[in-house]
């Protein structure tokens, strides 16, 4: 729809014809449902200056929220650019259903124009994690540019409606699709398709049963390739596009980035930095002393993040992580990864569940799995399968999980901590013989449920994060540790 309106509009400007109140109410729909519009009382030939009486000034309360503030401020008469502007809060009209500034009054409406204040991005209607939503807002805003000479021309923005149109069409990828279908796809839905990466590939160095991942490089920068294996895996064409689909939606800085897709020889592969420090474990054998309250922090940050964009990843283990040539920690792994939201590309015959039907792919299995992760990073090592059977039995981690929610404050926790420590201190003095992975294991049961309090409080912080809240996390964080090697 928004495409047809912008083509009348480009008709109408190619015809040297400015039409002056572009809206939703101009527009009707034909019985072959082709939209037309309509209410030309305010339009004018751009070749003549001649105006008719009660065009341009009848009806201003009603046309204000379309109206563009040069026009407004009476600096200029109706132009093209002024279309342009109508144009860009009709489009946000259609795809909203709502009037621009909806439930704001004409008067304060008129002020944030005159200010420059244009309406926020509709998440409900345009989610920020969605690639076409964000192109479709980007273009919708640059049709509300201050300077009528920096907003694009009505054809521009017809052009670029069709390229969106294009996308929502292509909107689905089937096991039966080959790798260049599915390229296109990934390309129109946000996920990039690399191809000028360069054929000298690094010795392989690193094989999975899985995956094979070699180095290359990518305008002159280094980068990793993952071609996973479909050869007798269960895994097909599909998985590993829904797997680059999911992943290419995450911006933050504690996940891999995924810099795109590309054909390796044929298969399907994946683009990410090269990180010179490798993985986690790798990481924390080599440098011993790194501070690893911040990368417990890192990791919680990244699993908020993804729940707060409906993500599930399904696999958060210390064998996913990753550590960036900066010392940040970066989330990985994304094969297990499901989108608990509608996608405006889909998957048909690929089983995205939703959470309440396979408990095992949920938010709440991630959060389990980030605090046993957090535990791994503090000790140093993976747990043992008995281990982490041990941690997953534990009656507050039960407790904790089924409520999704406590009422101890950090101040309480921090507290507690303190008090846990004199205890522990007590403990090695009596004891002082005990072996240190006897040790070890008493001191990880002893902090397990404040380390558990700690880190799901942390992930109940979606937005807002004070400073003083952090502060405070990362000294009782900083207690955890100060017990694990104090």
């Amino acid at each position: 729809m928004c495409a047809e309106i912008a083509d009348a509009v480009t008709h109408l400007h190619s015809c040297g014809i400015v039409h002056g109140d572009i809206k939703g109410a101009n527009i009707v729909v034909s019985d072959d449902h082709t939209l037309k519009l309509v209410d030309f009382g305010t339009s004018f030939t751009s070749q003549y200056s001649l105006q008719f009486s009660g065009g341009a000034q009848s009806g201003a309360t009603f046309t204000i929220r379309y109206t563009a503030p040069e026009i407004i401020l009476e600096k200029s008469k109706h132009t093209m650019a002024g279309d342009v502007y109508g144009l860009g809060m009709t489009m946000l009209e259609v795809t909203t259903g709502l009037t621009p500034y909806y439930g704001v009054n004409e008067a304060a409406v008129l002020r944030r124009i005159v200010d420059g204040i244009s309406p926020t991005q509709p998440e409900q209607f345009m989610p920020n994690d969605q690639a076409q939503a964000n192109n479709l807002w980007a273009l919708i805003t640059r049709c509300w540019r201050p300077e009528p000479d920096d907003r694009p021309s009505a054809a521009e923005v017809a052009d670029n409606m069709w390229d969106i149109n294009l996308a929502l069409n292509y909107g689905t990828i089937v096991s039966t699709m080959n790798l260049d279908e599915i390229l296109t796809r990934l390309n129109l839905h946000g996920c990039k398709v690399t191809t000028n990466i360069s054929n000298d590939f690094d010795q392989l160095l690193d094989k999975t049963p899985s995956d094979n991942v070699c180095c290359s490089t990518l305008n002159g920068k280094k980068v990793a390739i993952k071609c996973p294996k479909l050869n007798g895996s269960n895994r097909t064409l599909q998985d590993l596009a829904h797997e680059l689909f999911v992943w290419s939606r995450c911006n933050h800085p504690n996940i891999l980035t995924c810099m795109g897709a590309t054909s390796l020889r044929g298969e399907l592969a994946m683009v990410s930095p090269w990180l010179q420090n490798g993985s986690l474990l790798d990481y924390l054998a080599r440098t011993p002393r790194r501070n690893r309250i911040k990368l417990v922090y890192e990791l919680t940050e990244a699993v908020s993040y993804l729940r707060s964009k409906n993500i599930v990843h399904g696999d958060i283990t210390i064998f996913n992580i990753l550590v960036s040539d900066d010392h940040t920690l970066k989330l990985c792994g994304f094969n297990h990864a499901r989108v608990i939201a509608y996608n405006n590309l889909q998957f048909p015959g690929l089983h995205t569940p939703k959470e309440e039907e396979v408990p095992e792919l949920s938010f709440k299995v991630d959060r389990v799995a980030a605090v046993t992760t957090g535990l791994e990073i503090l000790v140093g090592v993976p747990l043992s399968q008995t281990e982490t059977q041990l941690v997953l039995q534990n009656a507050w981690v039960r407790e904790l999980v089924q409520q999704e929610f406590w009422g101890n404050t950090l101040k309480e926790i921090h507290d507690k901590i303190l008090r846990i420590k004199s205890r522990a201190n007590q403990r090695k003095k009596l004891q002082p013989g005990n072996p240190p992975s006897k040790l070890r294991a008493a001191t990880l049961l002893t902090i397990l449920p404040s380390f558990v309090a700690v880190s799901f409080a942390l992930l109940q912080w979606k937005e807002k994060q004070p400073s003083e809240q952090i502060a405070l996390a990362q000294t009782a964080l900083g207690g955890l540790l100060w017990m694990l090697w104090g």
